[in-house]
């Protein structure tokens, strides 16, 4: 093959190529790179669904998103999937209710409970996009949607309580989520209630009453799970967010022996230290030691 000879890249050369573009922040290059491989390649669903979310990432809702929408229809791509991605193609339109009709039809026809998760995730995520842009009162009923599913799975599953838990908290019930938080250390993980109890401190609305109970929790929890790297982590941001940086960056430390490898751990330690303005030389280590 001479050099300078040109051959048509083949649908993985031009999906990799479409990442590639994505990953520095060229979105003009993506989206073209993209349309080239769908207009050649257009019997993937997995492309397909790629390109409309990251065309509706981006903003875009053109025609060629509803031409890719109805051919991954065509090719029998799961219902639940394609009802998704045309339910926030209608957000992105300002079509708010039309939307939220598609995910509230796609809920009744859901066959298991890992699409009604799913869907819950997705009205969940709608509704948190809508209120941090200042549209709370468009957001309020997809979040009602993500609650009534979320609770349908607590029902048939108590340890999933903790998806309840979050959008109650991040959204506008945070009272709730409160009790909502003592079930879920009954029925679920530790590590995991000490995660979505910490996500929920992070939200702004709680209480600080909210961060006693939930340091004390953890607290508990890691005097029972001493060598529980996730349970220290999860107490260092408890303590950081409350201000107490000594107990934090000690926490921080305790966690990353227990893992070196967390990446979380020494990128918060090392942001930790900048912020103090303290051993500026170890900061940057810390961020290259979990790629080493």
């Amino acid at each position: 093959m001479a050099l300078d000879e040109q051959v048509p890249l083949n649908a993985t050369d031009q999906l990799q190529l479409v990442h590639l573009y994505l990953a520095i922040g060229h979105w003009p290059h993506a989206r073209d790179s993209l349309q080239a491989l769908l207009a050649n390649h257009d019997d993937r669903i997995a492309d397909l669904a790629f390109g409309v979310s990251s065309m509706l990432a981006h903003g875009e809702d053109s025609g060629m998103v509803v031409q890719w929408l109805d051919r991954l229809a065509e090719l029998g791509a799961d219902s639940r999937l394609v009802a998704e991605l045309r339910a926030r193609m209608q957000v992105s339109r300002g079509e708010f209710e039309t939307a939220l009709e598609l995910l509230s039809t796609a809920v009744q026809t859901a066959t298991d409970a890992a699409d009604v998760h799913q869907l819950a995730l997705a009205a969940d995520d709608i509704a948190g996009k809508l209120d941090l842009s200042g549209r709370t009162s468009l957001a309020r009923p997809f979040a009602a949607l993500a609650e009534t599913l979320y609770r349908r799975l607590a029902e048939e599953r108590p340890a999933d309580v903790l998806l309840l838990a979050r959008p109650l908290g991040s959204h506008w019930r945070p009272g709730e989520a409160s009790g909502l938080r003592a079930q879920a250390w009954r029925v679920g993980a530790p590590d995991q209630a000490a995660l979505t109890c910490v996500d929920l401190l992070r939200s702004g609305r709680a209480s600080q009453d909210d961060f006693a109970r939930v340091r004390e929790r953890v607290e508990s929890s890691v005097a029972d799970n001493p060598e529980s790297a996730e349970l220290v982590f999860q107490l260092a941001n408890i303590r950081h967010l409350q201000g107490d940086y000594a107990a934090a960056e000690e926490l921080y430390r305790r966690t990353i022996e227990l893992a070196p490898a967390s990446v979380l751990a020494c990128n918060e330690l090392a942001m930790l230290l900048v912020l103090l303005d303290k051993n500026q030389v170890e900061a940057p280590e810390l961020i290259d030691r979990p790629i080493e």
